[in-house]
């Protein structure tokens, strides 16, 4: 879109070339933008993980967004810490709330002890614990 204004001088009539012009980048915004809003709170290697995170503070009530989800297939062209996937609140007041929840779902979830490993006694794989089946056949694990 280009308009002209017409600026009457004493002598001389000129057109003045009135472009739109966003606002200049390395100025600060007078309304910050919404990413500005928006807070890194969670990222690891695993994007399961990380959705899980999303899952649970959505049940809270915080609004969050994944970031890099498919970065992944950039491995390898740059640095692999830039390519985790990453949780963002939406508002950044929220972020004390969400960094709380995830911390504290994380101590929980380390103190919770793990079931031991255990023999498959159809085919005597040796399956983790966290299993209910044997990996190889199939089979329930002994109660």
């Amino acid at each position: 879109m280009h308009m002209r204004a017409w600026v009457r001088r004493p002598t001389l009539l000129v057109a003045i070339a009135m472009i739109p012009v966003e606002h200049p980048r390395h100025l600060p915004s007078p309304t910050p933008s919404f990413s500005m809003r928006m807070r890194l709170v969670f990222e690891n290697i695993d994007y399961t993980i990380v959705g899980h995170m999303k899952s649970l503070l959505d049940s809270e009530g915080i609004p969050c967004e994944i970031r890099n989800a498919g970065a992944a297939g950039l491995a390898g062209e740059v640095p692999h810490t830039q390519v985790y996937p990453e949780l963002w609140v939406l508002d950044k007041l929220d972020e004390p709330r969400a960094r709380e929840f995830i911390r504290a779902y994380r101590e929980k979830d380390a103190s919770m002890p793990t079931p031991p490993d255990w023999i498959c006694p159809k085919c005597t794989e040796s399956v983790d614990g966290v299993y209910a089946e044997c990996w190889n056949c199939g089979t329930a694990a002994p109660s």
